[in-house]
């Protein structure tokens, strides 16, 4: 009797023990196992050099020579949704008008491989000698394996029968300050200084870094969409990608005319 006794607790011994080993195995490899975790594919890094185009040589409209034009200053920037954002300058460096200007930016890989590209339009058709206007090129979905960027500059010859943009506007009592999400916004006033009605305005501003190179760009229609001569209309903005903190802006207010009623 005490014989059967004692084997039946050595069985009983032996089961616990093995129980105790495998609960303490499975709590062993839970612990050392990584944990689970989603984890985006990192955006490449591209070139931190800002790029540069001139335009292609144009014969203008005038007999007078050809056109001249560069973009400049084209960086990226990086969304918080994925999207790669570029902003720059273009610059009519020449004696003539030019219109429709486009920059166009081809990504490529590490082996000089176009992977896509897109097109960048200004907010006003012709630019004027002297003329500096920005310009933004969005990529909503790029390529996971892009690492640098080429820029290319074209545009056209004006004919006088383009869209010629509105722009006599003074603004006042402008205000740059912070929202809750670290974002610069820009509020103000602009009031119609010329002698047409405007529609369709929109408020642009350009942001520069120390060094003076644009750092962003943001725009925004007027709260009102038409402005006799005269009115007055608020305007408020925000800028949400920055390539650097920025030291100074410059507005830009571009409109459609429209001949006023009696």
């Amino acid at each position: 009797m005490r014989r059967t006794r004692l084997v039946f607790f050595i069985i009983l011994a032996i089961m616990l023990s093995i129980l105790l080993f495998s609960h303490w195995q499975r709590v062993a490899e839970f612990a050392v196992a990584p944990a689970a975790t989603t984890v985006s594919s990192p955006l490449p890094t591209p070139s931190q050099g800002r790029s540069s185009a001139p335009l292609p040589s144009i014969k203008s409209a005038s007999p007078e020579g050809a056109l001249s034009a560069e973009v400049r200053d084209v960086l990226p920037l990086r969304t918080s949704i994925g999207a790669v954002y570029f902003v720059g300058e273009i610059v009519n460096t020449g004696s003539h008008p030019i219109a429709k200007p486009e920059t166009i930016i081809s990504l490529l890989d590490a082996e000089g491989k176009r992977l896509a590209f897109e097109t960048g339009y200004t907010v006003q058709d012709i630019v004027m000698p002297g003329e500096t206007v920005p310009v933004t090129v969005i990529f909503s979905d790029p390529p996971e394996n892009w690492s640098t960027f080429e820029v290319f500059l074209q545009a056209k010859a004006s004919t006088g029968r383009e869209f010629m943009a509105y722009t006599a506007f003074t603004s006042e009592d402008t205000t740059i300050s912070r929202d809750d999400n670290g974002y610069y916004v820009l509020s103000g006033t602009v009031q119609n200084t010329g002698e047409s009605r405007a529609e369709f305005v929109q408020a642009v501003v350009s942001l520069y870094g120390e060094d003076g190179k644009i750092v962003g760009v943001g725009s925004a229609y007027l709260e009102q969409s038409k402005l006799d001569v005269g009115e007055q209309s608020a305007f408020s903005l925000r800028v949400t990608n920055l390539a650097a903190e920025p030291l100074f802006y410059r507005m830009q207010f571009v409109g459609h005319a429209k001949a006023s009623t009696p």
